[in-house]
């Protein structure tokens, strides 16, 4: 695939099929997500590669990737960007002071609280606006998922 000219690599990373809802919101936290093969592929390949995670939506925050994959990749020191349709490169800090806008959480007088509990609120609200729920799943224990 290439895109602005630059040869990418699409990698799926399978995602928990409950997505990012109230009893699934740790997933980013668990040991499964962090061991993650398909994740550390990703870091890895970042080092040489410009990879593509490819989603439906047109809004990056409305996507799981940005909610849960994104930080991930960040906090390990990968260059994350978000495509929009008309092309444009967002760099993921940006996308999360929208994120943070859109709830009303920047700092000030009052919210003293640090920028990644910030960041990780609204996630988690942005998570439960979006997150698809399955009312059949029930979900036991990370040991139980394959």
């Amino acid at each position: 695939m290439r895109f602005r000219g630059k040869t990418c690599l699409h990698l799926w990373i399978p995602l928990p099929r409950y997505g990012l809802t109230d009893k699934a919101r740790t997933t980013a936290e668990t040991t499964k997500f962090r061991s993650n093969r398909q994740l550390h592929r990703v870091v890895r390949g970042a080092a040489n590669h410009r990879i593509v995670l490819l989603c439906a939506e047109r809004e990056p925050l409305e996507c799981h990737r940005t909610l849960l994959v994104a930080p991930a990749l960040d906090e390990r020191g990968v260059e994350v960007a978000h495509i929009h349709a008309d092309g444009e490169l967002e760099p993921h800090g940006k996308a999360m002071d929208r994120l943070l806008d859109r709830f009303n959480l920047h700092p000030n007088l009052f919210l003293t609280q640090p920028r990644e509990k910030q960041v990780a609120e609204a996630i988690e609200l942005q998570a439960k606006r979006v997150a698809f729920v399955d009312k059949n799943l029930t979900v036991t224990s990370e040991a139980s998922h394959p």
